[in-house]
């Protein structure tokens, strides 16, 4: 099953669950992980760029080979990706945020 039939089966499943509050709140939670975690085209959609003109940090792909980038905007109002030394940019994703370091003595 790839991501996006998970995606479609968790919608289905959270409209039947919503008298469930908690299992509707799981499925919101596992819906929301699994879009973060996937390939977005650059013709769907862009990175937020922030007040100070720059996305958060994201992969992005030319099909092939796959860098870390951010969008900015320049002056003038155009966006643009940094430099990332591979092809066109044909899709992006947010990069998946660690969790936080095992404390010391705690796996």
């Amino acid at each position: 099953m790839t991501n996006e039939e998970a995606i479609n089966v968790l919608h289905r499943m959270r409209h039947y669950a919503n008298a469930f509050t908690d299992v509707s709140e799981a499925l919101r939670i596992a819906i929301s992980a699994l879009e973060r975690d996937r390939w977005i085209s650059v013709e769907d959609d862009l990175p937020f760029i922030h007040d100070d003109g720059y996305s958060s940090d994201v992969y992005v792909t030319d099909g092939t080979d796959i860098t870390k980038s951010q969008l900015f905007r320049s002056w003038d109002g155009i966006t643009d990706w940094g430099y990332t030394g591979i092809g066109k940019i044909t899709h992006w994703r947010y990069t998946i945020p660690l969790p936080e370091p095992p404390k010391e003595g705690k796996p």
